[in-house]
């Protein structure tokens, strides 16, 4: 999985931050995230299975 990220929207957020609580609601199209689905996104990031790209 690869996710683009626009530097310019992470504001004053960590790309960590960013991704929880911004990028994973739009993704999944959700009015809020769980901690379970938090849990898998970073179980994706930590087995490699994901990728980070940004315009810089």
């Amino acid at each position: 999985m690869a996710v683009w990220i626009d530097l310019a929207d992470l504001q004053e957020k960590t790309i960590e931050e960013y991704l929880l609580k911004v990028w994973l609601k739009n993704a999944l199209k959700v009015k809020l995230v769980t901690p379970e689905l938090e849990d898998a996104l970073v179980k994706l990031f930590n087995h490699r299975s994901g990728q980070f790209l940004s315009d810089r």
